[in-house]
């Protein structure tokens, strides 16, 4: 285009673009896809980042609910070192079959509904 001068081209009743003017428009579309690819991978790692956080935090409150239920059960026995795993699991067999316990654990999922 030589002075600015500009001859739009028409082809039935549209207004189509001079080559450079086409070329520019298809450039500024190629950054603004670019640009928007890049957003979207930025939101996408933020989305992946937030769930490991979560996923983490969710670990973290596992761990600690265990560590203190555990630290619960141990402070029934006088000595908890001495004992096994399988002596602690078959105590909390014997425990847990018993009615009241039973009862008792019954009562409490039912009042959590």
């Amino acid at each position: 285009m030589q002075g600015g001068f500009f001859m739009p081209f028409f082809q039935k009743g549209k207004l189509i673009m001079s080559c450079e003017q086409n070329d520019s428009h298809t450039d500024y579309r190629t950054r603004q896809l670019e640009e928007n690819q890049r957003r979207m991978r930025y939101e996408e790692q933020q989305k992946k980042i937030l769930q490991n956080q979560r996923k983490q935090l969710t670990r973290k409150e596992r761990t600690h609910r265990l560590c203190k239920r555990g630290g619960m059960l141990e402070s029934f026995f006088y000595n908890p070192e001495q004992y096994t795993d399988e002596e602690i699991y078959d105590v909390l067999k014997v425990a847990f079959s018993q009615s009241a316990v039973i009862r008792r654990i019954a009562e409490i999922d039912r009042s959590k509904l």
